[in-house]
């Protein structure tokens, strides 16, 4: 291959040699001593592995090109740094002339060196920064994750991108559910235009089982490249608990000042039949149920209606006597333990057949029985005597308390009474049973009078 020295001084960065096969330099251009490590031994017929010494040991490998066993050879990225500020960095390119010298070519890398080395240093900065974004990315996806609160990414528009966990886990939708669906399946429009207006909102939202949620919503507004299309980050807190807790507390002082109104009604007047009227109506309006009704125990324990509530879908009980296979002497004893009767569907639960009947006769599908009973002081001897006729001597002292019932039926369909409304019928009954005993006090006490003045 002929090597034309004078184009390969073309490039300034290139500088060569010619030696023969005992390494002795024939031939060399002017620039080539700066990049050899001894520069005084570049001379004619000096031996070129003393101008560069990573030759030494070469030898076989530069013989091999002399007998035409290998082409070409070269020795990449050899460095001097000798009286120098910065390294300087060459390449040695080996090849055979057509006269059989062979000429060693020496290229400057220097600055293509460089250059690799700031896109090694700025690839290794840009993974390193890659690996930190992805960290970055990872503890925020932590973050949002970790958050107990609602959170949702849309649109101006209300398109979901972006749902938390704990989103999911309240609403019942899946994230891939609310992904690129709009806020509209949680929030009305209105409410969604208030929210990306800047405007705090409390309201009522529906989960996908249609429950209802109460949550206090805030958003903001965040920017996302050059387009001026903004997003909306909207955290919601739940506050159904809170909600429901406020709710329950206004409806227990609504509860509470009825049964101070009506305790305080019932107990000013002295007139059995008044009380027991203007009981059953209140609980009727209260409860909102189908019937109440106030039975006063006769003797042999059957019981006679005294007053009625009722709506129109309902037979009427009122002065009819009932009696009641269930009545009997032990069941009684429940009551005067001020144990209840509560019957949430008398389809449903085991019963006495004659009981069922007999609450069928009347259209009831549901029956919460309450118990009234009076102070022994209150009881005249007619009464006494009354249940001792059915009773033994050893169990009058308590068998004397119990008055009568305080009933509340559904008719309509199976009701599961509320605790709530087993509480305000317990307190009530205690009123009503004061309320009655002074009744039956003043009653006998007239009626001593009566005979005392006769």
């Amino acid at each position: 291959m002929k090597i034309d020295p004078k184009k390969i001084l073309e490039n300034r960065l290139i500088e060569y040699l010619a030696v023969d096969r005992s390494f002795s330099i024939l031939e060399n251009s002017l620039g080539v001593s700066r990049f050899t490590d001894c520069p005084e031994e570049v001379k004619l017929g000096g031996d070129v592995r003393l101008v560069f010494p990573e030759l030494i040991g070469l030898e076989e490998v530069l013989s091999e090109i002399f007998q035409g066993k290998q082409l070409s050879f070269e020795l990449k990225e050899i460095c001097r740094c000798q009286e120098q500020i910065y390294p300087l960095y060459f390449d040695l390119y080996f090849v055979l002339n057509e006269d059989s010298r062979l000429i060693i070519i020496v290229e400057e890398a220097t600055e293509r060196l460089i250059r690799a080395q700031k896109i090694g240093q700025v690839a290794n900065e840009c993974t390193l920064l890659a690996d930190k974004l992805s960290a970055d990315k990872d503890y925020l996806e932590l973050v949002i994750t970790s958050i107990k609160d609602v959170l949702f990414v849309t649109d101006g528009l209300g398109k979901i991108k972006r749902v938390n966990r704990a989103t999911v886990e309240l609403f019942g939708y899946t994230e891939a559910e609310f992904i690129d669906s709009n806020l509209s399946i949680l929030l009305e429009k209105d409410d969604f235009y208030n929210l990306i207006q800047g405007r705090d909102l409390e309201t009522i939202c529906k989960t996908k089982t249609g429950a209802k949620l109460y949550l206090d919503f805030s958003s903001s507004e965040i920017h996302l490249g050059e387009e001026n299309r903004p997003d909306f980050v909207i955290i919601g807190r739940d506050l159904t608990q809170r909600k429901q807790t406020e709710i329950e507390l206004r409806q227990q002082g609504k509860r509470d000042r009825w049964l101070n109104a009506l305790a305080l009604r019932i107990c000013q007047s002295l007139n059995l039949q008044e009380i027991a009227n203007i009981t059953v109506q209140q609980v009727w309006q209260m409860l909102e149920c189908d019937r109440v009704i106030i039975y006063r125990f006769l003797p042999c324990w059957k019981g006679e209606v005294i007053a009625e509530s009722v709506t129109d879908v309902c037979d009427r009980m009122l002065g009819k006597i009932v009696d009641d296979p269930c009545w009997g002497e032990n069941n009684l004893f429940c009551y005067l333990k001020r144990e209840i009767c509560k019957i949430d569907d008398i389809n449903a639960k085991v019963m006495d057949l004659e009981h069922v009947n007999l609450l069928a006769k009347f259209k009831v599908r549901a029956e919460l029985a309450m118990p009234i009973s009076i102070n022994n002081l209150y009881l005249n001897t007619d009464t006494q005597i009354l249940f001792q006729d059915s009773l033994s001597s050893s169990n009058l002292k308590i068998q004397s308390q119990l008055w009568g019932l305080l009933v509340v039926h559904s008719c309509q369909a199976p009701r599961k009474w509320e605790q709530w409304e087993i509480d305000l019928l317990q307190k009530l009954t205690k009123h009503l049973g004061i309320a009655i005993g002074q009744t039956e006090l003043f009653d006998a006490l007239q009626a001593s009078s009566t005979e005392f003045l006769g």
